[in-house]
């Protein structure tokens, strides 16, 4: 029996990237407000696994690269911020980097509904691209749409699967 989650409510999923680039500055419209809680706790653990990152990688690792994006046939532009994006240019793969502090459905989404098509038209098709939501806790009881690949390290994800590694700081 196969099992799909739906997207969140207030989703926009990407079929098709028809055109895409990288920006530097955040948009002018976005307004982060003061976050409290669970939120400020994942703001918390992102801002700790880019610094972790970072440490590991260095220039490879880019954390929360702004990008704009046309997608579907639409002429509107679209913007999209993937928490993080390691660079193989070497090897020509990407990971895309999705922190949450406790496993969610949602990741599955953004990584390979939004984030990975964005990418991909951004990156040429010569680009493997990789997809790993990086959490804190990890509940068995959340079932995305594809199937999960624990993995010890990011460098064991394969493209196309979706790996979830566990990072407790």
């Amino acid at each position: 029996m196969s099992f799909h989650s739906p997207p969140p409510l207030d989703f926009i999923p990407v079929q098709v990237c028809d055109w895409a680039e990288l920006v530097q500055k955040q948009p002018e419209f976005i307004h982060r407000p003061i976050r409290k809680g669970r939120r400020l706790l994942g703001i918390r653990y992102e801002l700790a696994g880019h610094v972790w990152l970072q440490r590991q990688f260095g220039d490879k690792y880019t954390p929360g690269q702004w990008i704009r994006f046309k997608a579907d046939g639409q002429d509107k532009f679209r913007w999209c911020q993937p928490d993080g994006l390691l660079l193989d240019s070497e090897h020509k793969t990407v990971t895309i980097i999705e922190f949450k502090y406790q496993h969610t459905d949602g990741a599955w989404w953004q990584l390979f509904k939004l984030y990975k098509p964005v990418i991909k038209k951004l990156l040429g098709p010569d680009y493997q691209i990789k997809c790993v939501e990086v959490c804190k806790w990890f509940d068995v009881a959340v079932r995305p749409t594809q199937r999960v690949i624990l993995c010890k390290t990011l460098d064991t994800v394969q493209a196309g699967d979706f790996g979830v590694h566990i990072w407790k700081p």
